[in-house]
């Protein structure tokens, strides 16, 4: 999404970030874990908040903005783009745990399986996820205080 927002019809630089026969390649500066280009920013975290004073949601119909002369795209359902494909990822890394889950059931799993454990949200009806309690201003309290 970078590249393509680098185009000059939509704002950009009018720079290709891979170069050709005689253009060098752009720099880039990778904050993250993604791939992303210089004068634009792509916030794959927006739907938890954004990474950035500057991101705020934005839609697939309505995907950029600037701000200080650089493009943010920040597309709350970015996968949404390509849906088979991502839901075919995700399935795929998802069928592992849900497996566990079948196979040992819940309360087992969660008191068994650090993974599963440090992803689970809510529990009994409570907040077991710190981070989360703390950004929504709730109560938070650990698996351990919870009795099935």
């Amino acid at each position: 999404m970078a590249a393509y927002y680098l185009q000059k019809i939509y704002g950009g630089e009018g720079l290709l970030p891979t170069g050709t026969l005689g253009v060098e390649p752009a720099k880039a500066l990778i904050l993250g874990a993604g791939i992303v280009v210089g004068a634009v920013i792509i916030d794959v975290s927006v739907d938890q908040g954004g990474c950035l004073e500057t991101s705020r949601p934005t839609t697939h119909d309505d995907p950029i903005y600037e701000v200080d002369g650089i493009i943010h795209y920040a597309v709350s359902n970015m996968p949404g783009a390509y849906p088979k494909t991502s839901t075919l990822a995700l399935t795929n890394v998802t069928l592992p745990y849900i497996k566990i889950l079948a196979n040992k059931g819940i309360e087992k799993t969660i008191r068994e399986d650090s993974v599963i454990r440090s992803s689970l949200n809510t529990y009994m009806g409570e907040i077991v996820h710190k981070a989360l309690a703390d950004s929504m201003g709730f109560i938070y309290k650990s698996v351990d205080e919870i009795r099935p």
